[in-house]
C-alpha cells in the first residue's frame, strides 16, 4: 500500500517538497487520509448517505501535470506562509528556489525512477431533501 503522499523510493527534494505541503496541510490537528471519515461525517449530522469520489494524483518524471501540481502546491502554500508549521518552514531552504524546482524534480524523479503521489481528494455530495431521520 502506498503512503497517502510519498515518492517511491525515497527522493530527497521531492521527499521534502512533498513533506512541507503534507505539514501545511496538517497544521490545524488534521491528518491526511480524513476524507475516509465523510461517510460517517454525513450520516451523522442526518443527510442521506453521500456519493463519494476519491482521486489521487500520482506520476513518474514525464507527467507534467503531476509535477506541476507538485510544485504549484508548494508554492502556493509557500507564499501562503506556510502557516503556522515551523516543520514545513523548516524545509524552505533544503527546498530552495521554487523558480527552478519543477526541473530539479524533474531530473530527481527521472534519476530514481520514483512516482510522486500526492495526497488523495475525496469528494462528497448528498441531496438534503432525502435525509432520513437521524435515529443514532
Amino acid at each position: 500500500m502506498t503512503k497517502p503522499i510519498g515518492a517511491p523510493p525515497p527522493t530527497p527534494l521531492t521527499g521534502a517538497v512533498l513533506e512541507a505541503i503534507a505539514a501545511a496541510l496538517t497544521v490545524d490537528g488534521s491528518t491526511l487520509g480524513t476524507g475516509a471519515g465523510l461517510y460517517s461525517l454525513f450520516r451523522w449530522a442526518g443527510l442521506a448517505a453521500p456519493g463519494l469520489t476519491a482521486t489521487t494524483p500520482m506520476g513518474g518524471a514525464e507527467d507534467d501535470t503531476v509535477l506541476s501540481l507538485v510544485v504549484q502546491t508548494y508554492r502556493a502554500l509557500s507564499q501562503a506562509g506556510l502557516p503556522g508549521n515551523t516543520r514545513a518552514g523548516d524545509l524552505v531552504e533544503t527546498i530552495g528556489d521554487v523558480d527552478t524546482l519543477l526541473g530539479r524534480i524533474r531530473a530527481e524523479i527521472a534519476e530514481t525512477h520514483a512516482v510522486v503521489v500526492m495526497p488523495t481528494a475525496v469528494t462528497a455530495w448528498s441531496n438534503v431533501g432525502e435525509a432520513p431521520e437521524h435515529t443514532g
